[in-house]
């Protein structure tokens, strides 16, 4: 007998499924909460459980009676699914899976190269999807849209409102068919913030703008006030604006000095225009490491991710009819 798919894209996801869940592949178990008191008597946490893996024992969060844990094998099953039931076209997909040391955060990215679009400097940027889990509370379940530009490598970050297109917490039930049906939209979504950065590229910015941005998103209050007290560009003072972030006393915000130095080399590359400060958003966004070496993969993307949010609430301060 012959068994026919019922989804077009089977073909790619069961390739997935079938290299399994990587350092995901474990379950998630609960307890009740018990302590020991100074006089020796047991007690029971009411309306709490504690939360493990099966694997190791290891404690993955201690939550309310009503939380609904998503294992974050069910997630990947979840991706994995509503990919299979999209109109993407999957072909070459590529599937990475981190987590962090502890298991209680996942992140499941995936590359679609075959949805892409020619960026204002003649680049290409491809469709990418990022599915994050945790169980410690940080994120809930939650599906985002970006891409990644070809050259730089740079991960694009859309504008605040595009970005997500699923988002559950842990204690309602995940629909597969209506992520799915967010999916469809997201090369729409390209296609749309693509048109966006054409009309950036057309746009001068002015030094002091660029700065008072990169200020903005790295949440420097030294090069904020600064910049507030020059009336005039500071196209001329540029060195006094770093000398005054590189502060001697060991509170330098090293993400400002590298939006900074970044910028220099986009501008003279892309020219003195929102396009070229959106890239250098993205490459502090996508490659920045500080002086805390992250010591796993999953730590990577944690900062990654608070990045990308940061850079995506700067956006708001970007021409507002192109914001809408």
């Amino acid at each position: 007998m012959t068994v026919l798919s019922m989804f077009q894209n089977s073909s790619a996801i069961n390739t997935l499924r079938d290299e399994g869940y990587g350092d995901a592949d474990f379950n998630i178990l609960s307890s009740r909460i018990r302590y020991t008191d100074t006089d020796a008597m047991s007690h029971d946490i009411p309306k709490k459980k504690a939360f493990y893996r099966d694997d190791t024992g290891d404690m993955l969060g201690m939550h309310s009676d009503k939380y609904k844990p998503v294992s974050h094998k069910s997630m990947i099953d979840s991706a994995r699914n509503v990919l299979e039931r999209s109109e993407l076209n999957l072909t070459g997909i590529k599937e990475s899976i981190n987590v962090d040391e502890m298991g209680t955060m996942c992140f499941v990215q995936h590359d679609i190269p075959n949805h892409s679009v020619t960026t204002p400097d003649g680049d290409y940027s491809s469709l990418q999807l990022l599915h994050i889990n945790s169980t410690n509370g940080v994120w809930p379940y939650q599906a985002s849209v970006g891409s990644l530009q070809g050259a730089c490598l740079n991960k694009q970050v859309f504008l605040k409102g595009t970005a997500g297109i699923y988002r559950r917490r842990h204690t309602s039930s995940l629909d597969i068919d209506a992520g799915a049906r967010m999916i469809n939209n997201t090369v729409n979504i390209l296609i749309n913030q693509n048109e966006i950065w054409c009309e950036w590229a057309n746009i001068k910015a002015s030094q002091k703008f660029a700065m008072n941005i990169f200020a903005e998103a790295s949440g420097c209050e030294t090069a904020k006030k600064f910049l507030k007290d020059t009336k005039n560009s500071v196209r001329e003072g540029i060195g006094e604006l770093l000398d005054a972030v590189n502060d001697s006393r060991g509170r330098t915000n090293t993400s400002f000095l590298y939006l900074a130095s970044k910028w220099r080399v986009y501008k003279n590359t892309l020219g003195h225009n929102y396009w070229a400060v959106y890239n250098t958003l993205t490459d502090w966004s996508t490659h920045f490491v500080d002086a805390n070496k992250n010591k796993v993969a999953a730590d990577k993307n944690t900062k990654y991710i608070r990045r990308t949010e940061s850079v995506r609430k700067t956006l708001q301060y970007f021409p507002r009819q192109l914001a809408a």
